[in-house]
């Protein structure tokens, strides 16, 4: 341990910004057979596995589904698709 406390390398490596979900692209889908919290949460699990996808919010009143990070939109397409729930960009 340094005078100063803590190693100064592990401070410094807290202090990184972390990257904030505003920063990420975001991906606006329609989910029009998303009808109940079942439906929500096989949406929520497949947009979830796909590679670089990131938090997913729902909206089942409005049967939207919005995906942050740079996940392609194919991608996002393909897993609803294959969870029973096709959707299109919104």
């Amino acid at each position: 341990m340094s005078q100063f406390g803590a190693n100064p390398l592990t401070r410094a490596a807290s202090w990184a910004p972390i990257r904030d979900s505003e920063d990420l692209p975001m991906t606006t889908l329609s989910v029009p057979d998303m009808s109940c919290g079942h439906c929500k949460a096989t949406v929520e699990s497949a947009l979830g596995a796909v590679p670089q996808a990131g938090e997913v919010k729902v909206d089942l009143t409005a049967r939207k589904v919005e995906v942050s990070g740079p996940a392609p939109v194919a991608e996002l397409l393909r897993a609803l698709d294959a969870a029973g729930y096709p959707a299109s960009v919104a």
